[in-house]
């Protein structure tokens, strides 16, 4: 277990991966894959899984065989794939262990919240010193320039109104992307954590500190999301009012906010032309790179940059069969929560998070505690003496 989450903080997003050597972060990765599937032979139950498997498997072996792309360039991809299947067979195996990873990952997240609060306020009174930090230092396609302090982490500069205000990046390459993970937070705090007072502190925790990233879409996210919330309860006619009245009030914090200085901590111009490299790409289509990508890497090649969207660049890259599979995969694995299904597929427009091995656990884990969670409800007086002996989810944090 701790061999696997040494492997999770030594990969993407993590700026500690620019610091682990490849071969020493692969052979932790094969490492990591092996165990998982040692455990997973053990205990033989992971039903299905066995079938995502031996997909997945015939789905990459088509990319060499094709001539679409190289056995090389596929291995990275195909284990990340095999590492999410082999990490849900690893949480079926035992209630304790999804137990103590949903404890280390809520006391993890609950640790970075606290860095980015005080990173956030720190540098915003000047209190905490950080000193500028070119990191194309350390790492030559990593071209990031931070403030940065040993402790807190790294921040993002930018003016707003004429006001120097750091963006909090953490440990994590960008603020966007550390932002990602404390809006995932926000939306399985209350059914990771049993105790409600906890759920909420957690949850409003992650909340403040994803407001410390300045991430126009988290914040976006957020806004609808507790709109959405306060918009439709309560009675009809009292629904009804809220919408009549809210409505216009909303769209005009919106406008004002896509017209105004709030928007320079948006990336969204580059993304407009990383979009159009895209387009290009995929108006040169054939029949096979259409179903079978154009290989990894080719916006990189053509381009001279990536494609962030992770929608666009899995057809581009890999092709539309690998999208609406992986589409079809994550469909099934967050079915149990609607919120945090959408939320993916919002922020699958703006980022690639599929290939993080901390995001892939955070799926995992998301999965086995819904289908634990609905067994124990169905079959509680099989396997639970007592309501408060054996409740699954409850977590001490």
């Amino acid at each position: 277990m701790l061999l696997l989450f040494v492997f999770v903080l030594c990969c993407d997003p993590f700026i500690s991966t620019s610091y682990v050597p490849a071969s020493l972060r692969i052979s932790i990765e094969g490492s990591v894959l092996l165990l998982a599937l040692a455990i997973n032979l053990h205990y033989n139950r992971w039903g299905r899984c066995y079938l995502w498997l031996i997909t997945i498997t015939f789905l990459f072996v088509c990319f060499p065989i094709l001539g679409t792309d190289t056995v090389l360039k596929v291995v990275s991809f195909y284990n990340k794939m095999v590492f999410l299947i082999l990490v849900i067979g690893l949480l079926f195996s035992s209630i304790e262990v999804l137990r103590t990873f949903i404890i280390i990952w809520v006391v993890f997240w609950r640790l970075i919240c606290y860095l980015s609060i005080i990173a956030f306020i720190g540098y915003l009174t000047h209190l905490i010193p950080f000193s500028y930090f070119e990191f194309g230092d350390i790492n030559a396609g990593s071209a990031y320039t931070y403030m940065h302090n040993s402790v807190l982490g790294n921040i993002v500069t930018k003016k707003m109104f004429g006001v120097e205000i750091g963006r909090v990046a953490g440990y994590i390459y960008e603020p966007g992307i550390i932002g990602f993970f404390y809006g995932f937070n926000v939306l399985v705090s209350r059914r990771w954590i049993a105790d409600a007072k906890s759920a909420r502190k957690f949850s409003f925790l992650n909340f403040a500190a994803g407001l410390t990233t300045l991430s126009m879409s988290l914040i976006f996210f957020l806004l609808f999301f507790l709109f959405y919330k306060k918009m439709f309860s309560g009675k009809k006619f009292v629904i009804a009012l809220k919408v009549s009245l809210l409505t216009p009030v909303i769209a005009g914090i919106v406008f004002y906010a896509l017209s105004s200085e709030l928007m320079v901590f948006s990336s969204s111009a580059d993304r407009i032309i990383r979009l159009e490299l895209a387009m290009d790409i995929i108006a040169n289509n054939n029949w096979l790179t259409l179903l079978f990508g154009n290989g990894i890497g080719v916006a990189l090649e053509q381009g001279g940059m990536g494609i962030s969207s992770a929608i666009i660049n899995i057809f581009v890259e890999r092709g539309a069969i690998t999208l609406l599979f992986i589409g079809f995969m994550f469909s099934k694995f967050l079915s149990h929560n609607k919120w945090l299904l959408f939320y993916l597929f919002y922020y699958s427009f703006m980022f690639e998070m599929f290939w993080y091995p901390v995001f892939l656990l955070g799926i995992a884990i998301a999965y086995v505690h819904s289908q634990r969670d609905v067994s124990i409800k169905q079959e509680s007086s099989r396997y639970i003496p007592s309501s408060r002996s054996f409740q699954m989810d409850e977590v001490v944090v």
